[in-house]
């Protein structure tokens, strides 16, 4: 579809079974009785996860550990709620802690 109102629109002529949109717009965009959200949501493909990363020499493992440190300390903080919030985003929409190793299949 060109736009998730299409989208939509293809969801309720039953030409599409559902709708992935980032929470914000699903939540802007159900309406009770004609649409829902599902929830919980569980991402079934683990292939297809998007996850954000940031790529460090190999050598500046300081580097390295004080980002991933300064990270875990922001990511839920009120801090970040509250940058986050601005987009239409909460606490229920965080991912999970995911570790770097669990997602990387070694050759």
């Amino acid at each position: 579809a060109p736009d998730a109102a299409t989208a939509r629109r293809a969801v309720l002529a039953g030409e599409a079974d559902a709708l992935a949109l980032s929470a914000p717009a699903v939540r802007w965009m159900a309406k009770p009785g004609e649409t829902e959200i599902a929830e919980p949501f569980e991402e079934a493909a683990r292939d297809r996860l998007g996850f954000g990363g940031f790529v460090f020499r190999k050598g500046d493992l300081r580097l390295r550990e004080a980002w991933n440190a300064r990270l875990q300390a922001l990511v839920g903080s009120p801090e970040h709620l509250a940058l986050i919030a601005r987009f239409g985003f909460t606490r229920a929409d965080l991912p999970g802690r995911v570790s770097t190793e669990s997602l990387v299949e070694e050759p």
